[in-house]
């Protein structure tokens, strides 16, 4: 992954959303599927096609940045809510959430870590999980929106505006198809090379018309034994292709060799395709292989294949901006150099703000050194993902010692090139990295024999301690997988992976299998193995996996690698297994047995020390791990810490009830590092400050840490009140993110970090003193609980009352004798005439 500043990842990042390395091609014929949408219903892409209405397809991740700006340009929603099923009929658009590990909630925005509510206001069908179709498609990256037309053809239209879409669904070419007669070659798929110069072509032929195609003529022009007429004849349905043959393409030197149909049809405008084809390149057995790497080492690759596309020779790279020479000595035959960059920008690394470009320059040297031929030289202006050129080392061309004495002569030789040399320690093993290095060898017989593996020992996320050396020693083959936990293909080959584990030996028997992930933190690694039923042991680099991924100079996930104790016996790059974990040893390993064994019964439970539940019998993780003892303030500056992810905890809702006092505390964790999802990146934390806090309930306080909290250490945040409103309260602490960026301070300001509070109803009525008077009056309180506290003294009194020392509380003032009624001085019948004359009457 590149890795820019933030202003020249951004321009990086608008790069990677209008250039594709990895999708299907403009042109391409698009794959059906079937999906359902989050409200039930069902879509068919070819059934809208085959109704004649064009189908947009906005692949995206509900987590992705340039997605959520894209997506509120509306201009897909105006597009379907104008002229979609409802309006005029003239399109269809199917959102698709690519990533299967993201919830609903990023989609209805309720996920705390949501950029915004997707599906409110959306009337296109919105799936979620659409991970497959988004793999059937050959994606790369986020947002990627194609325009299918009615005639099955892909266009990757992108980040387009409304207009911009409804013009290009109203153009006539992306209307519903109606020619009788129409054959296209879609485009060229064969090889653009061949040993003997005399190239097999293979193109895609497609029925754009409504019957069927029986028979196609094609004229290929451009080669030297051009031009060439091929009948084809077969039974191709409307809107289906196959894949025809050209046999016996010749060439003489590179040529554009142009391929065309040539017999009667209704659309002659895609009757064509051109593509490059070349002539081999000759060269001599030494092959020179010089690398100038960009700024990004570790994304450029090669390799040699031979005729049956096995890997011969290889080479990866660890040091950028930096010069790598390389000789590889070949046998006679016909050979691929391939070139690989796993970003798909080639070595056009100024792009990306690298001061130059890399380059490769492929040569075939004789034995006195002078060049044979130019096999590829690459001045790293071109972008790709891939590059092969392919070349042949002839017999003619051989040079060697010649003379019988010499004790490196090479029978094979036709010119002596003066390498000959002679004695009993002239010709043995001259790596010194061998057991049986001789320093007197000046040349190498090999004989050499290889020193064991320094593999190290590792701890596993589950704290068991593996000593891979002695594994080995002991004959064990180790099988290596090097995954990343970000990674969507390493859970597809878990099931092989335990397969293999559990099948062959469960790590006791002929195969040792661990997993090797590329992040650090045992927690998260952990959590992965959980998630993926990951069987085998599983470390992570704090476990000391890192020596690892740099002996065997790892590059790519998953890379599934068999090793002994000298030696790797194969590292396969992942391109899909077959399922079947004996073909896939015979395919790696054909000459290395594996001894099938049964597992032992394991005892389920906890294995995590630092659990709150954690088992020390138990040998199987169940998933039954509990943490939520050890996330509160007294447990601050446990190592336990570091691999918990930075924000807000313990995870679970703080719950109180309306009306009733409440404390409690949050923790605020800061880890050493930040990601940053939207740009994929991983900074160095200095340390966060938490701001301010909003959409809290009304009538808690929150005392937030006066200063920055450090990175890798917690504070504590304690909450206080009486809440006044009931609901559930996403709480956002907004922050600000201190980096440490290549040495340099900089910030990420509005970062967001959330806690969920629900306020209760108070079904029981709320306690409290329900006098106004008193000091300690609540107004939400509806039962007296007799803890009213009073000011003493007269002053607080009003007009017409008394402070009453007794009942600590003030009492209307006695003026008089209250029951002498007339006024005469006595209470007496007078009195009570005057009461029983009022009786009945309203008081005024």
């Amino acid at each position: 992954m590149k890795t820019l500043s933030p202003f020249l990842f951004i321009i990086a990042l608008m790069m990677s959303s209008i250039s594709a390395f990895a999708q299907l091609p403009d042109g391409s014929y698009a794959p059906n599927f079937t999906v359902t949408d989050i409200n039930g219903n069902s879509h068919t892409l070819y059934d809208y096609l085959d109704a004649g209405t064009p189908v947009v397809l906005q692949f995206s991740a509900a987590w992705s940045g340039p997605d959520w700006y894209y997506f509120q340009s509306n201009a897909l929603h105006q597009l379907f809510d104008n002229h979609g099923p409802d309006a005029t009929n003239e399109v269809m658009v199917i959102f698709i959430e690519s990533d299967n590990t993201t919830s609903l909630g990023y989609l209805d925005g309720t996920d705390p870590n949501a950029l915004g509510d997707w599906i409110t206001g959306t009337n296109f069908p919105i799936v979620d999980d659409g991970q497959f179709v988004f793999e059937a498609y050959e994606n790369t990256y986020y947002p990627t929106i194609y325009t299918i037309c009615p005639n099955r053809i892909l266009t990757e239209t992108g980040q387009i505006d409304y207009a911009a879409h409804l013009a290009f669904i109203q153009e006539s070419s992306c209307g519903e198809v109606t020619n009788m007669n129409d054959p296209v070659l879609l485009n060229y798929v064969g090889p653009t090379a061949d040993c003997l110069n005399n190239i097999t072509a293979e193109l895609t032929l497609f029925n754009q018309g409504l019957s069927d195609l029986t028979s196609v003529e094609i004229t290929t022009t451009g080669c030297s034994n051009c031009p060439i007429v091929t009948n084809w004849s077969g039974q191709l349905g409307s809107l289906e292709l196959e894949t025809i043959q050209i046999p016996n393409v010749q060439l003489t030197q590179n040529s554009a060799v142009q391929f065309q149909i040539t017999s009667a049809n209704d659309d002659t405008t895609d009757d064509t395709v051109t593509t490059d084809l070349e002539i081999v390149v000759d060269a001599v057995n030494e092959i020179h292989i010089d690398v100038m790497t960009d700024c990004w080492p570790e994304e450029s690759s090669w390799a040699i294949l031979d005729e049956s596309d096995a890997t011969v020779a290889s080479g990866s790279y660890t040091e950028g901006e930096t010069n790598h020479s390389e000789v590889v000595t070949l046998d006679y035959g016909c050979y691929t150099f391939v070139f690989y960059d796993t970003y798909g920008d080639g070595l056009n690394g100024t792009v990306f703000g690298c001061a130059n470009d890399g380059s490769v320059l492929v040569t075939s040297v004789n034995p006195f050194q002078t060049v044979e031929s130019v096999i590829w030289d690459y001045d790293g202006s071109t972008q790709f993902s891939e590059h092969r050129v392919t070349f042949t080392v002839s017999e003619n061309e051989f040079y060697g010692c010649t003379d019988i004495d010499a004790c490196n002569i090479d029978l094979m030789a036709v010119i002596d090139d003066g390498s000959c040399v002679y004695g009993d320690d002239a010709c043995g093993c001259t790596d010194p990295t061998s057991v049986n290095y001789n320093p007197l060898s000046v040349w190498d017989d090999g004989s050499c024999q290889p020193s064991p593996i320094e593999y190290g020992t590792v701890t596993d996320v589950l704290g068991m301690v593996y000593d891979l050396e002695a594994i080995a020693a002991s004959g064990q083959k180790i099988l290596f997988h090097f995954l990343a936990d970000w990674n969507p293909f390493d859970p597809l080959i878990t099931p092989d992976i335990n397969s293999i584990y559990t099948e062959y030996g469960c790590n006791t028997a002929d195969v040792f299998v661990i997993g090797i992930n590329n992040q650090s933190g045992d927690v998260i690694t952990q959590d992965w193995a959980t998630t993926n039923a990951y069987l085998p042991p599983i470390v992570s680099l704090d476990g000391g996996a890192d020596p690892l991924f740099n002996y065997f100079q790892i590059t790519a996930w998953p890379t599934v690698l068999l090793s002994d104790e000298y030696i790797a016996l194969d590292a396969n790059i992942y391109v899909g297994f077959d399922g079947e974990t004996e073909a896939y040893f015979n395919q790696i390993a054909p000459n290395y047995s594996i001894n099938q064994s049964s597992c032992i019964a394991d005892v389920p439970g906890c294995m995590d020390p630092t659990a709150c539940n954690f088992s020390p019998l138990a040998t199987l993780d169940d998933e039954s791990c509990d943490y939520t003892c050890n996330q509160n303030c007294t447990n601050i500056g446990q190592n336990f810490w570091n691999d918990i992810a930075p924000g807000l905890y313990p995870m679970e809702t703080t719950s109180m009830v309306y009306g009733i006092p409440h404390t409690s505390e949050l923790v605020f964790n800061t880890t050493l590092q930040y990601y940053d999802s939207e740009t994929d990146n991983t900074f160095d934390i200095d340390s966060i400050a938490v701001n301010s806090i909003s959409i809290a309930p009304p009538g808690i306080d929150f005392f937030l840490p006066d200063s920055p909290v450090v990175a890798g250490t917690q504070a504590c945040i304690p909450l206080a009140g009486i809440p006044a409103e009931e609901g559930v309260f996403a709480a956002e602490f907004d922050c600000t993110v201190y980096l440490t960026f290549f040495g340099n301070p900089a910030e990420i300001t509005n970062v967001i970090y959330s806690h969920l509070i629900e306020v209760t109803p108070n079904f029981d009525g709320i306690p409290g003193c329900t006098y106004p008077s008193a000091t300690n009056f609540n107004p939400l309180a509806t039962l007296d609980d007799s803890s009213c506290e009073f000011p003493s003294g007269e002053s607080v009194c009003g007009p017409g009352t008394i402070w009453d020392e007794q009942l600590e509380m003030c009492m209307p003032e006695e003026v008089g004798c209250l029951a002498d009624i007339d006024g005469s001085g006595a209470v007496d019948t007078g009195d009570l005439l005057a009461l029983l004359g009022a009786y009945g009457n309203d008081c005024e």
